[in-house]
């Protein structure tokens, strides 16, 4: 079979139109087509817009759809077509597909309105999966693509020869995975590294950002963002470069997020995305390349050394208190580290886990949420929290006075499984933070925040208000009860105790 359908639609004629391509989508085509089959007859005929040419010029077509006003009129959309061609196209007919007009190609092209959402304007038009035309308005049509959908009212223009007007068919609609929030003790309230999108510095949290993602350099995936616990205006993040290029896997903020630079090196010439670490004073960061081991700056970026003594994948994070001590685990053989060295050195000690649960073989969520790791209280040094998949532990004051000795964390009560942890402003007349979490305690799911150091949790959201996988948490350090909900798919929410209920008693977040 050469092609697989992708869409189809049915005239009032008897004519069926489907769209074809050599795969499913979003994986790579490299060829496709548009068929009209008249139902009456049997007859096919191939009316495709544009030819794709294998091993030069290789897409497919991914959606089609008919005026229900005037059954000779369609529209189809390609899926890969190449860039230096301008992009993915949507093709205009009048006459059952015998002739055909590119509406974002040729002499009238596309205007777009990109104020609704401004960070999709570097993104060019693609993934046209679904078209449609408003059955009761021909000049109305709409598309989908991976960052949400468009709408023009002026689509019969590409008849006239004239430009087709499209706009974004709402504020941040798309499927948007958060994988990690920062929300730092000055400057905007929350940072954050999201797929696809890179990230964003959220000046206003009901407004899309007017600058777009963080950028240069512009990021696909941002898999890291950490602001400097004492020194906030530092901020940096590691990802995958958007264009792909070698280099442009890293960048800073020496203002809180207003602006950003690239690196001048990188620990090596492939290092890309993994997880970034940063002193309490802004001047040590220690990143974890994907796949590489870890490795540390002291001059933002422009020499990198290896960070010894950790291995490849191993993640680092700060002491939010003593700039000098960065700490990291491995959960397998129970080995924590510590470095008083601002990273240089790494020296390991066992750990034991209090009545922890047999090990198994079954998955341990997803390995982009935040289970399985280590966190250090914000406030204090050498208080760190484990939170594992299946239990939450506490180690308050770690020293590595003994290294031969076994630093003991100590199993948390009724908490049986967790996606997601942090750290939020502690609770009024409360000295130690507020904690939250995404999971299940005593056999509830939810999200739940502590005001007495996990020892009692308080349930914030309630049946209606759940969202899927959550992989992010994190509590605002200015605003007790504030909390940021980092989701797998729905975007980042957030959330305050409602002012007509007690903090204790509240069941939203």
């Amino acid at each position: 079979m050469q092609y697989r359908p992708t869409r189809a639609a049915l005239s009032s004629d008897g004519s069926l139109y489907i769209a074809y391509g050599t795969a499913p989508g979003p994986s790579r085509m490299t060829n496709g087509a548009v068929w009209k089959l008249n139902l009456q007859t049997g007859a096919w005929t191939d009316i495709t817009p544009e030819r794709p040419v294998p091993g030069s010029k290789e897409f497919g077509f991914a959606a089609v759809a008919v005026d229900a006003h005037h059954r000779q009129t369609l529209i189809a959309s390609t899926f890969g077509h190449p860039w230096s061609e301008g992009g993915d196209n949507i093709f205009r007919s009048t006459d059952a597909g015998a002739t055909w007009k590119p509406v974002f190609g040729g002499a009238q092209g596309g205007v777009y309105d990109y104020s609704l959402a401004p960070y999709v304007k570097p993104t060019p038009i693609h993934w046209l999966f679904d078209i449609e035309i408003d059955p009761a308005n021909s000049d109305h049509a709409v598309f989908t693509t991976g960052y949400g959908g468009w709408e023009t009212l002026d689509l019969t223009a590409v008849d006239r020869g004239q430009p087709t007007h499209w706009s974004i068919l709402a504020t941040g609609i798309e499927e948007t995975v958060a994988l990690q929030l920062d929300s730092p003790s000055d400057g905007a309230h929350l940072i954050t590294a999201i797929g696809d999108y890179g990230g964003f510095v959220h000046w206003d949290l009901d407004h899309p950002a007017p600058d777009g993602s963080s950028a240069p350099p512009r990021f696909g995936n941002t898999t890291g963002v950490v602001s400097a616990a004492l020194h906030p205006s530092t901020v940096v993040r590691v990802g995958v470069s958007a264009e792909h290029r070698p280099g442009e896997s890293i960048s800073y903020s020496l203002d809180s997020g207003h602006t950003w630079k690239p690196t001048a090196a990188h620990p090596t010439p492939t290092s890309r995305a993994g997880s970034i670490a940063v002193s309490a004073d802004g001047s040590s960061w220690v990143w974890t390349p994907d796949r590489e081991a870890p490795a540390v700056t002291h001059d933002l970026g422009a020499t990198w050394k290896p960070a010894q003594g950790l291995t490849a994948g191993t993640r680092v994070i700060a002491d939010p208190q003593d700039p000098s001590v960065f700490y990291a685990i491995s959960l397998s053989d129970r080995t924590i580290y510590r470095s008083n060295d601002a990273a240089a050195t790494f020296i390991a000690q066992h750990f034991t886990l209090q009545n922890a649960p047999p090990a198994s073989s079954a998955p341990r969520g997803d390995p982009r949420g935040g289970q399985d790791r280590l966190y250090a209280t914000r406030g204090h040094t050498g208080d760190l929290w484990l939170a594992a998949f299946d239990g939450l532990y506490h180690a308050p004051s770690l020293t590595f006075s003994n290294p031969t000795g076994t630093v003991f964390f100590a199993r948390l009560p009724g908490i049986t499984e967790i996606q997601a942890f942090g750290f939020g402003k502690a609770a009024p007349g409360r000295p130690y933070p507020a904690l939250y979490l995404a999971g299940s305690v005593r056999g509830q799911p939810g999200i739940f925040r502590s005001i007495d150091e996990a020892r009692t949790w308080v349930r914030i959201n309630d049946d209606q208000h759940q969202w899927g996988l959550i992989l992010q948490i994190a509590g605002d350090p200015r605003i007790y009860g504030r909390v940021y909900v980092g989701t797998h798919g729905r975007g980042v929410l957030y959330g305050e105790p409602s002012p007509r209920v007690s903090s204790r008693n509240s069941r939203q977040p």
